[in-house]
Protein backbone atom coordinates (compact mmCIF):
# COMPACT_ATOMS: atom_id res chain seq x y z
CA UNK A 1 0.00 0.00 0.00
CA UNK A 2 3.23 1.84 -0.05
CA UNK A 3 2.99 3.64 3.99
CA UNK A 4 5.53 3.07 6.15
CA UNK A 5 4.70 0.65 8.77
CA UNK A 6 6.45 0.48 12.39
CA UNK A 7 8.37 -2.88 12.45
CA UNK A 8 9.89 -1.98 16.18
CA UNK A 9 10.31 0.23 19.01
CA UNK A 10 13.48 0.66 20.74
CA UNK A 11 13.28 0.99 24.36
CA UNK A 12 16.61 3.04 25.98
CA UNK A 13 17.51 3.12 29.16
CA UNK A 14 20.43 3.39 31.57
CA UNK A 15 22.65 3.43 28.28
CA UNK A 16 21.32 0.50 27.11
CA UNK A 17 18.59 -0.28 23.96
CA UNK A 18 16.22 -2.97 23.34
CA UNK A 19 14.77 -3.35 19.85
CA UNK A 20 11.06 -4.95 20.59
CA UNK A 21 9.41 -6.24 17.41
CA UNK A 22 5.80 -4.28 16.75
CA UNK A 23 3.12 -3.56 14.32
CA UNK A 24 1.17 -1.56 16.72
CA UNK A 25 2.11 1.31 19.71
CA UNK A 26 -0.15 2.63 21.84
CA UNK A 27 0.49 5.24 24.36
CA UNK A 28 -1.66 5.56 27.67
CA UNK A 29 -0.68 7.62 30.47
CA UNK A 30 -1.28 6.29 34.42
CA UNK A 31 -0.62 9.41 36.73
CA UNK A 32 -1.50 9.82 39.94
CA UNK A 33 -1.71 13.20 42.07
CA UNK A 34 1.40 13.31 44.14
CA UNK A 35 0.12 13.85 47.10
CA UNK A 36 1.09 11.89 49.22
CA UNK A 37 2.87 14.08 51.65
CA UNK A 38 -0.91 15.32 52.50
CA UNK A 39 -1.36 12.48 54.48
CA UNK A 40 -2.53 13.82 58.22
CA UNK A 41 -3.19 17.37 56.70
CA UNK A 42 -6.99 16.59 57.12
CA UNK A 43 -7.48 17.63 52.96
CA UNK A 44 -9.65 15.54 51.61
CA UNK A 45 -8.46 13.66 48.99
CA UNK A 46 -9.80 10.89 46.26
CA UNK A 47 -8.75 7.12 45.54
CA UNK A 48 -6.80 7.92 42.84
CA UNK A 49 -4.75 10.73 45.55
CA UNK A 50 -6.29 13.82 43.70
CA UNK A 51 -7.19 16.99 46.10
CA UNK A 52 -11.04 17.27 46.17
CA UNK A 53 -12.17 20.79 45.77
CA UNK A 54 -15.27 22.67 45.42
CA UNK A 55 -16.66 25.18 41.99
CA UNK A 56 -14.40 27.51 43.49
CA UNK A 57 -10.94 25.11 43.86
CA UNK A 58 -10.80 25.12 47.48
CA UNK A 59 -10.33 22.27 49.31
CA UNK A 60 -12.40 20.89 52.36
CA UNK A 61 -10.21 23.42 54.70
CA UNK A 62 -11.64 27.35 54.41
CA UNK A 63 -8.33 29.34 52.67
CA UNK A 64 -6.35 25.75 51.51
CA UNK A 65 -6.72 25.86 47.20
CA UNK A 66 -5.16 23.33 44.94
CA UNK A 67 -5.38 23.32 41.16
CA UNK A 68 -3.91 21.72 38.38
CA UNK A 69 -3.25 17.40 38.25
CA UNK A 70 -3.30 17.10 41.86
CA UNK A 71 -7.26 17.68 41.48
CA UNK A 72 -7.13 15.84 37.96
CA UNK A 73 -4.07 13.76 37.39
CA UNK A 74 -5.41 13.07 33.99
CA UNK A 75 -5.16 17.36 32.85
CA UNK A 76 -2.24 18.33 29.98
CA UNK A 77 0.60 21.08 31.28
CA UNK A 78 -2.04 23.47 29.34
CA UNK A 79 -5.13 22.66 30.97
CA UNK A 80 -3.33 22.83 34.16
CA UNK A 81 -2.14 26.19 33.40
CA UNK A 82 -5.56 27.46 32.40
CA UNK A 83 -7.17 25.88 35.65
CA UNK A 84 -4.27 28.18 37.61
CA UNK A 85 -5.54 31.14 35.59
CA UNK A 86 -8.78 30.30 36.66
CA UNK A 87 -7.74 30.18 40.59
CA UNK A 88 -5.49 33.27 39.98
CA UNK A 89 -8.97 34.95 38.80
CA UNK A 90 -11.17 33.99 41.57
CA UNK A 91 -8.29 35.28 43.99
CA UNK A 92 -8.69 38.99 42.35
CA UNK A 93 -12.72 38.54 42.38
CA UNK A 94 -12.94 38.12 38.68
CA UNK A 95 -15.30 36.07 37.49
CA UNK A 96 -14.80 32.96 35.86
Amino acid sequence: DGFPRLQQVTLRRGGQSYDVPADLLVYGAGMMANTHWLKGSGINTGLDGSIQVDAGYQTNIPGIYAAGTVVSPSLDHADSFAMGKEVASLFLGEAL
